[in-house]
C-alpha cells in the first residue's frame, strides 16, 4: 500500500511539472527495441523552450529542457528512441528521482527534418480515455490515469492508439541551434 501511495505521489509532483498527463511506471524502450539516431543530439529552440540533447551512451540520450518563462525552468531528463513502424517514440523519465520517488516515463512522437524537430506528447485526453477503457493496467491520480502495466503491454497499447492523431497532443516544433556535438 505505501508502495502505491507514493507511486500516486510521485506521478502527481511530475504532472505539476508540465511534462505530460499520461505517466507510466513502466519503460517503454527496452535494451532491446532502443535505437539511435544521430540527428537527435543537439540544442534546439522555440524561442520559449530550449532542448539540449547528448548522446550518453547508446542507446541513451541526456535531455536539459529549459523554459523560458517565468523563472527559467530547467528539468533533466533521460530519453531512449523506439521504433514503432515508420514512426519513432522518445521514452522519457527524470534524471535520478531519488531514494523518495518513483520514475515515471512520458512518451513523445519524434520526427526529425533538416535543422528541425517535432515532438508530440502521447498524452490527450482521447488517448487517456483509451487507457481508462482498455485491460490495460493503470491507476487514478487526479483524473489522469498512470499506466502500472508491463512494458510489453504498454508497447502493444501504444502501438494500436498511441501513434494516431487524435493521441497527441499540439506539436512542439524547434530549430536546431547547435549542432550535434556541441558543447552545451
Amino acid at each position: 500500500m505505501k508502495v502505491l501511495w507514493l507511486t500516486v505521489l510521485v506521478a502527481g509532483m511530475f504532472l505539476l511539472t508540465g511534462c505530460g498527463d499520461l505517466l507510466s511506471l513502466e519503460p517503454l524502450a527496452t535494451k532491446e527495441n532502443a535505437v539511435f539516431d544521430s540527428a537527435l543530439p543537439g540544442t534546439w529552440t522555440d524561442n520559449q523552450d530550449t532542448l539540449c540533447v547528448v548522446r550518453a551512451a547508446n542507446p541513451v540520450y541526456r535531455i536539459v529542457w529549459i523554459n523560458a518563462g517565468d523563472g527559467r525552468d530547467e528539468t533533466r531528463l533521460e530519453g531512449r528512441l523506439v521504433r514503432m513502424g515508420e514512426e519513432r517514440v522518445l521514452d522519457v523519465s527524470g534524471v535520478d528521482p531519488g531514494a523518495f520517488s518513483v520514475a515515471a516515463h512520458v512518451f513523445l512522437r519524434v520526427r526529425i527534418a533538416t535543422g528541425s524537430l517535432e515532438l508530440r506528447f502521447l498524452d490527450s485526453e482521447w488517448l487517456q480515455k483509451q487507457v481508462k477503457q482498455s485491460s490495460l493496467a493503470w491507476s487514478p491520480f487526479e483524473d489522469h490515469p498512470v499506466i502500472t502495466a508491463p512494458t510489453a503491454q504498454l508497447a502493444t497499447f501504444l502501438r494500436q492508439f498511441g501513434l494516431k492523431e487524435e493521441a497527441m497532443d499540439k506539436p512542439i516544433l524547434l530549430t536546431r541551434l547547435v549542432p550535434e556535438g556541441s558543447r552545451y
